[in-house]
């Protein structure tokens, strides 16, 4: 296949118009590249992306919206299909950056200010993938070009990525369990009578 894959399957109500507008610039920037969005229930949503997109220059056809599946394996295999995960900023993904990121999908995204804008930061982190946290819009349309243009360093992400599930907190739900038990049990040995 030719070209690349860029994935934004967060819920629609997620994105907004900084982000957006991030996700066209990028696509300008990165020849024969396609955003792959989820599909929405609402047939004005996918009309208005598309037309937003054309205003910017871009083919709305560019915007390939995804079927919703009820079948988690069928779900986290299509991952594979992309290049990268672009997060949106204002609403981080939470359990869709967790399904990329168990798929092997690099997700990308930007530090935020709040709570709904962390999210994907704390995920990158406990996952070992720092490096995949711009400190701004700018820096994040800078990152997701480059690595859509250098498969070797995205190459190297991916495996990382892959080795760094199997090592870093992030999917070590046992270690989490036993952690949080000895937390509790802490609490409860030091809770006066």
């Amino acid at each position: 296949m030719e070209g690349f894959v860029f994935c934004a399957v967060n819920n629609t109500e997620k994105i907004d118009s900084r982000i957006f507008e991030a996700w066209m610039k990028i696509l300008s920037r990165v020849n024969k590249s396609v955003l792959w969005l989820s599909q929405t229930l609402s047939p004005s949503i996918k009309i208005n992306l598309r037309e937003a997109a054309k205003e910017r220059g871009i083919n709305g056809d560019r915007l390939i919206f995804a079927k919703r599946v009820a079948d988690k394996a069928i779900h986290l295999s299509r991952h594979k299909l992309a290049g990268l995960f672009l997060d949106t900023t204002t609403l981080n993904a939470s359990t869709t950056a967790l399904d990329a990121l168990w798929a092997g999908l690099p997700v990308l995204t930007v530090r935020g200010g709040r709570f709904a804008s962390r999210i994907a930061t704390s995920h990158l982190h406990a996952i070992g993938l720092e490096d995949m946290v711009s400190e701004s819009l700018t820096e994040y349309e800078e990152r997701a070009v480059h690595l859509a243009m250098q498969p070797d360093e995205l190459g190297d992400i991916r495996q990382r990525l892959s080795e760094n599930r199997e090592t870093h907190p992030l999917f070590q739900i046992q270690r989490f369990c036993a952690t949080f038990e000895k937390c509790l049990e802490g609490i409860h040995k030091n809770h006066p009578k």
